[in-house]
Parts: C-alpha cells; sequence; structure tokens
C-alpha cells in the first residue's frame, strides 16, 4: 500500500507554521522504515489549490501541479507501480494527475464533505469534481448531502460508507500529557483543524461561562475568532500534536466538542462525517456536539445542542456528569476501519 498525502506548496506554507513543520518533517522521513508492504510519501509541488482567488486555482488541475519533489515517475518506479495497480484511491479531488500516469483495475474517489462548499475554488472544483466522478468506478460518500452532491455530478455509482476508527489506538493507556498536568478541573477537548467550519464565538462564550472547565484545543487555529479568547485563562491553544500522541490529549480529557458552526457553514458542516467523533467516543470521552447529521446518527455517547451558549453549557455539564453507556464499546467495534475497509473493497469486487 502507498499513500501519498494532500501536497505542500510555497504557498500552502503561509500560516499555521507548527503544523507546516511537522508536515515537513513527514516529508523528510517518508519512504523510511522498514514494513516496505506500506509507504507514505509527502510531496513538495510548485502548485497546490489553496482556498484564495489569487492562488490562481484554475493552474490546479494542469501540468503545473505535477512538478515537484519526489518525482510521481520516481514514487512508480519505487514501488513497482509502473504497470499497474489494483486500487486506485482518491479522498480528494486536489490530485487528479495520478490518473494520467497509474493504470488501475478500479479507481474510486471519496468525497469527505461538500466540495463546492470551498469558497474560492468553487468554480475550478466543479469542472474537476464532474470529471472525476464519472471516470470513477465507485464514488463514496459519508453523508446523505455529499451522496446527493455525487449523482447530481454525474458519479456511476455510489455507496454510503461514513468515518472509522482503530478502536484499540485509542483504548491503550497513555500517559496524562505534560499540558494537562498544571490544569485545575475539567477538561473538554477540541481535535482538530479550527477553521470557518467551527463557532468561534460559542467557544469564546463557553469559556468565559464555564470559568471551572478548562477548554482545550489541539490542532491548528486557521482562524483569528478564538485567538481573541488567549487573555482567559480557561482556553488553551496547544497546536497541531503527531498522530501517536492524540490518545494522551483524548483519553486525560474529561468531555469531547464538536462546535461546528451549521448556521454559518451548512454547505460543509452538514455533509462531513468529522473523524474526531469516532476517536472522542473510543476514547472514553461523551460528546456535545451542534445539530451536525452524522452526530446526531450515533446511537449513543453524543448530545446534541444548539448552538446558543447556556444550550451547549447544560449539554457539558450533563456529559461531564454522566458515564459513557457500554453499548458505545459494541457499535464501535463495527465501524472499525477493518469492517470499513471490508465494504469498500466488497463494493469494487476486490475483497
Amino acid at each position: 500500500m502507498t499513500l501519498v498525502t494532500h501536497p505542500l506548496s510555497p504557498l500552502t506554507m503561509f500560516g499555521a507554521l507548527d503544523e507546516k513543520i511537522l508536515r515537513l518533517r513527514n516529508l523528510l522521513r517518508a519512504r523510511r522504515g522498514n514494513d516496505e508492504r506500506f509507504k507514505e510519501y509527502s510531496r513538495v509541488q510548485w502548485h497546490v489549490p489553496v482556498n484564495r482567488w489569487w492562488a490562481l486555482p484554475g493552474l490546479a488541475n494542469g501540468h503545473l501541479s505535477e512538478a515537484g519533489w519526489p518525482t510521481i515517475d520516481g514514487i512508480l518506479h519505487a514501488r513497482s507501480m509502473k504497470d499497474g495497480i489494483d486500487l486506485l484511491y482518491m479522498d480528494n479531488i486536489y490530485q487528479p494527475f495520478w490518473l494520467r500516469h497509474v493504470a488501475a483495475k478500479k479507481f474510486v474517489i471519496r468525497l469527505p464533505d461538500n466540495p463546492l462548499g470551498h469558497g474560492g475554488l468553487r468554480p475550478t472544483l466543479d469542472l474537476e469534481l464532474s470529471r472525476l466522478l464519472r471516470l470513477a468506478d465507485l464514488t463514496v460518500c459519508p453523508s446523505e448531502l455529499t451522496e446527493r452532491v455525487a449523482r447530481e455530478k454525474g458519479a456511476n455509482r455510489t455507496l454510503r460508507l461514513g468515518n472509522g476508527v482503530d478502536v484499540g489506538f485509542f483504548l491503550g493507556a497513555r500517559t496524562k500529557p505534560r499540558e494537562y498536568r498544571e490544569l485545575h478541573g475539567a477538561v473538554a477537548v477540541y481535535l482538530g483543524a479550527w477553521d470557518n467550519r467551527v463557532d468561534s464565538n460559542l467557544m469564546l462564550s463557553l469559556a468565559e461561562r464555564m470559568p471551572d472547565v478548562n477548554f482545550v484545543i489541539v490542532g491548528d487555529v486557521r482562524v483569528s475568532g478564538v485567538m481573541r479568547g488567549r487573555k482567559l485563562k480557561n482556553l488553551h491553544l496547544l497546536g497541531p500534536r503527531p498522530y501517536h500522541d492524540v490518545p494522551a490529549f483524548l483519553q486525560h480529557a474529561d468531555v469531547g466538542l464538536l462546535p461546528f458552526d451549521v448556521s454559518g457553514e451548512p454547505d460543509l458542516v452538514l455533509s462531513t462525517d468529522p473523524l474526531k467523533l469516532y476517536q472522542y467516543l473510543a476514547s472514553g470521552l461523551g460528546v456535545v456536539a451542534t445539530p451536525v447529521p452524522a452526530a446526531a446518527a450515533i446511537p449513543a455517547g453524543v448530545v446534541i445542542s444548539s448552538q446558543k451558549a447556556e444550550d451547549f453549557e447544560l449539554a457539558i455539564r450533563r456529559q461531564l456528569e454522566g458515564r459513557l453507556p457500554a453499548s458505545v464499546t459494541t457499535w464501535l467495534q463495527q465501524v472499525g476501519w477493518s469492517n470499513r475497509t471490508v465494504a469498500l473493497l466488497d463494493a469494487v469486487g476486490l475483497s
């Protein structure tokens, strides 16, 4: 198996420096390790689409995006893929050029959310999305909204398949993170990038209303709104952390947060199936979420709240006083990555 992550470029290096440094470290250590069955590559490309009109998104899908290091041919040669592979799986539409370089028995594309909700890129993405969906043998959709978009744009076949989780990875006992050791009171954690999908005003209001609770963001803060709360003693912006450290930050918290901005970013929020939801639950955390369909569909362990601060506060208090139902463990086993993989391979006849 070969994984090629979302690429870096000079443009995408602006802002969120901590996260980019982690990505660069990954670039330098990619292809290392003893397990030849799996290799991960990060590429530096001359051009990568970003959500800004001045980034010339129209060039993203041309040959300019192919130029970079390590080279495409170099990866194909190193992994013995020049003569073809069984499955080409693409979970974004920002690297469509792989279709020109590798012959695959099956081509699957996954829409993690509604790509047409990404503002400045919409005109270019609209055209590229339609082309790729018509070429794909299967389009994997985590939500009803993404499935509807896929069908409207010409998908041949769709499969509704949500995210999964490596339960064992998040259950294994971890040492309390250094950043938590001096905190007094409960810990409410948000994991992942803090961007325009998240309600910054709600988070600031909660921190002000609940001084006895520590609100922790483990991830890259990409919008300025929540930064105004730096003076709040109970709001802690820890920045991104390596994936292998994530379970510790969840296991030693008390509640997981999903304060998505349903009213302000409906195209993105209503179509997504947040991976963090599964990771919170696998770590033993109850979750409080705004009305995101994926969260509402989880059978136990999640309390849905409006975006009003007083409602969200009550939901957090409720989760802090309760315990995660035992039925959540059984449900998590059903959505493990191994089961998700089997379902995907069955759908394309490669099981």
